[in-house]
């Protein structure tokens, strides 16, 4: 009989050691970490990531937004249907419980004002208002999905109406033709001016204008910028052949041409995350101080994130709004695939599935996963320092694929150093993940 009382005591010892030794090598039910039992303590489980199925295991975010004014969702990649179909969940949420009544994609601010129209009439052919977006990444079904679940609200009686923009640059060419349209009306006298001064960046794509000659690019940033002086010095005399309103927007998508000159000439340079967080403010100053706006773009351009490369839209909308913003961030485990653009050999190819890359060693996903939670939302602000979070007080890896992924070098999918308590104010992790539902994909299948 003796020592059959501490032989309880040494198993879990036991058990803890073996634990240690292989976390990363293998998953026994029976590891429970310090850090695993915190996680499970704290964070708040989602019954599921689809769309529609009701809101009341969501019903904690009132509590967590509070009085936020700007709601950002980021994800890790452009290509994922399980985050997709859970940013349509938070929208639903966000609209129909807690006011906010817009919704701004990482998209063309012009072509995305083209799916406006569609989501408060409900007319048109949204598939094509989706292909006019320009990139891969909003032509799926899962937005095609939340556009009609915007338009069905919109048209619902006494329901209070919730818009669609953009606040992305990376393509001028609708942004020009609005402008040259509106001079045509008010001024055809210095339309034929406007058109020549675009006419440098008809069609320009990033590769073929970045390698135009110096001068060559000068040249056309001249041009550009004098139709934009030429708008703004007519001011006056604009804004009384149309209106205030008219004539902002049309100044703005002049600044949003100069601001995509600036990139095409130099994306490595250009300081797309500022010109992104500007124009998410202009916005808000247009829409009214009452507006609530929810942010749609990546991870690392809705953390608060200063580097030595520069600050994030994220950062310098802190800056701007404070508490107003709550800065939500996305990640999953290995369990997945994803849609993106190959990167093989020094070429970008179409876009493919891909694999989620496994998550290294110390990584935040390796964390989440201990949890064993298909969906969770953990809150990272005013994280106590008990033990068991003192994995959230060093900075550590966390995935991030975007729009392009070379299979052959998954480490650089992973920012190594972030500090993510600080960058973001709530994480949501989703374990299993498949690739977004291409239009054309899913539009024959539909057909079979």
């Amino acid at each position: 009989m003796a020592g059959k009382g501490p032989r309880p005591q040494r198993l879990k010892l036991a058990l803890r050691a073996l634990c240690i030794i292989g976390l990363f090598l293998v998953a026994l039910p029976a590891c429970q970490d310090a850090s695993t039992e915190w996680i499970q303590a704290n964070a708040i489980p989602l019954d599921t990531v689809a769309p529609e199925s009701g809101l009341d295991d969501l019903m904690f975010l009132e509590d967590l937004v509070g009085d936020a004014r700007i709601v950002a969702l980021g994800e890790p990649n452009h290509g994922t249907h399980e985050f997709f179909q859970l940013k349509h969940r938070l929208i639903e949420y966000l609209v129909e419980e807690m006011g906010f009544d817009l919704l701004a994609l990482e998209a063309n601010w012009p072509e995305a004002n083209l799916v406006n129209d569609y989501v408060h009439t409900c007319e048109g052919d949204e598939r094509s208002l989706l292909v006019g977006l320009r990139y891969w990444t909003w032509n799926t079904q899962e937005i095609l999905d939340l556009v009609q679940w915007m338009c069905a609200h919109n048209q619902t009686a006494g329901a209070e109406s919730a818009s669609l923009s953009g606040f992305d640059m990376q393509s001028p060419d609708a942004a020009m033709e609005s402008v040259i349209a509106y001079i045509e009306q008010v001024d055809p006298s210095y339309a034929p001016d406007a058109r020549r001064g675009y006419s440098c960046l008809r069609l320009a794509r990033l590769q073929d204008y970045a390698e135009r000659p110096q001068d060559t690019r000068e040249g056309c940033r001249e041009r550009v910028q004098a139709v934009y002086d030429h708008l703004v010095a007519e001011r006056v005399s604009y804004e009384g052949q149309s209106s205030p309103e008219m004539f902002a927007r049309v100044e703005h998508s002049a600044g949003m041409v100069l601001q995509a000159e600036n990139c095409l000439a130099d994306f490595d340079a250009c300081e797309r995350d500022r010109y992104m967080a500007d124009n998410v403010t202009w916005l808000l100053q247009q829409a009214g101080p009452e507006t609530k706006v929810i942010l749609w773009a990546h991870n690392d351009h809705v953390a608060d994130r200063t580097t030595s490369n520069g600050k994030s839209m994220g950062a310098y909308l802190r800056e701007t709004y404070g508490q107003d913003l709550l800065i939500v961030g996305l990640a999953s485990g290995d369990e997945g695939s994803f849609n993106a653009i190959t990167y093989e050999y020094g070429r970008l190819g179409g876009v493919d599935v891909h694999l989620i890359p496994e998550a290294p060693r110390g990584s935040y996903e390796r964390y989440f996963a201990r949890a064993r939670t298909e969906q969770m939302v953990l809150d990272l602000r005013n994280v106590p320092t008990d033990a068991g979070a003192e994995w959230l007080t060093e900075p550590r890896g966390l995935r991030s694929i975007g729009a392009v992924y070379d299979a052959a070098l998954p480490a650089e999918e992973y920012f190594p150093q972030v500090d993510i308590s600080s960058e973001f104010d709530l994480m949501i992790y989703v374990q299993q993940t498949t690739p977004s539902l291409l239009l054309s994909l899913a539009m024959s299948q539909a057909e079979e």
